[in-house]
């Protein structure tokens, strides 16, 4: 692949995200990771965004990942905290393992860590989202715009999946005292970020030095890249599982299951503009996950690897993507030869 990535964008995906893993290790192959200076992402994509920013090598992300309980992020369960805090589950486990990411880091930060700090620590650039309610925005998290934020405390706000984990507000008030949620239901795909005039030469093209991870089900994108890797079962359709639920006449699964498919609206909704979009197609790496859902907190160890191969054979099709398209460029430059002209008789082509 001769495209240099100076940027990484990671759309959310909930638990899913560990397929970002597969990919990072196929660009570490190809020689993209250690080009790699800004990362962005949202929600779960905000998380391992954070990883390749702590300077964490494809191989300890792994490991950090592999070892992951994703179970324990469903801790403190209280359907009261849906009214004071908007959320089912406390999410005080993200934070645990934020820091044991913290840990694991060659920059070894403390707790508190602001991205400012970050920056002098000679990590990677991060940018993430997260969903402001107070003013219906998308917040930018970075640097650039909340250098004395905590970057734990950013990554946590970006990573609240309303209704599942309590929303979020900052401990210091830095940059305020808002409240925030998952930012996937704003901008849960941050690619075109990066064309932005400062970090693109050229505002008036797409800035070719990012490149995108998307996870998404195979049959929304197969008519861009064809992946080989299927689900063992076929997914169900929504209505199918919803009106088992209902049928089942038990509140919590009905509600959690509601809630569920309510989120996936939201963020699948997002997916249009992606596919209406050339310049963002061509610098997507598309992911199969392989019709898991993004809050299935039990994964399996075979699903838990299914997603690391989804993610290393997405990055590999993605490279027969580009040279197809290379080869339909080359040969549309190419000149056409002219059908040799008819002769005509002048004294026949006027004849009456």
């Amino acid at each position: 692949m001769d495209k240099n990535i100076i940027n990484l964008a990671l759309k959310g995906g909930g638990v899913k995200g560990i397929a970002y893993v597969g990919a990072l290790q196929k660009l570490n192959e190809l020689g993209h990771y250690d080009t790699i200076k800004r990362v962005s992402g949202t929600s779960a994509g905000a998380l391992v965004a954070l990883m390749v920013a702590l300077n964490l090598s494809p191989e300890k992300i792994k490991e950090l990942m592999g070892d992951l309980d994703f179970s324990t992020f469903k801790q403190g369960w209280n359907p009261i905290r849906i009214f004071t805090k908007y959320g089912l589950y406390t999410g005080d486990a993200i934070l645990e393992f934020i820091y044991r990411c913290y840990d694991a880091s060659p920059l070894k930060p403390k707790k508190e860590l602001t991205f400012k700090e970050l920056d002098k620590a000679d990590g990677r650039d991060l940018i993430v989202f997260a969903s402001n309610l107070n003013e219906n925005t998308i917040n930018e998290f970075s640097v650039h715009q909340t250098p004395n934020c905590i970057v734990a405390e950013a990554v946590r706000a970006s990573m609240s999946i309303p209704i599942f984990f309590k929303s979020w507000k900052f401990s210091n008030g830095i940059p305020n005292d808002h409240i925030y949620v998952d930012g996937g239901v704003t901008f849960n795909y941050p690619l075109s970020f990066f064309d932005h005039p400062e970090f693109n030469e050229d505002p008036w093209t797409p800035n070719e030095e990012t490149l995108g991870l998307f996870l998404e089900q195979q049959s929304v994108y197969e008519h861009f890249q064809n992946n080989p890797l299927h689900p063992d079962k076929p997914t169900r359709h929504k209505s199918s599982v919803f009106k088992k639920y209902i049928n089942k006449f038990k509140y919590n699964a009905w509600i959690t299951t509601y809630f569920k498919h309510l989120i996936s609206s939201i963020l699948n909704s997002q997916n249009i503009s992606l596919f209406e979009e050339s310049f963002l197609v061509r610098r997507t790496v598309f992911i199969d996950d392989l019709g898991i859902s993004a809050t299935k907190f039990n994964l399996t160890e075979k699903e838990k690897d299914d997603l690391l191969i989804a993610g290393y054979v997405g990055v590999e099709q993605y490279i027969k993507y580009l040279k197809s398209l290379n080869e339909k460029y080359t040969k549309y430059q190419q000149p056409k030869h002219d059908e040799p002209s008819k002769s005509v008789n002048p004294d026949h082509s006027h004849q009456a």
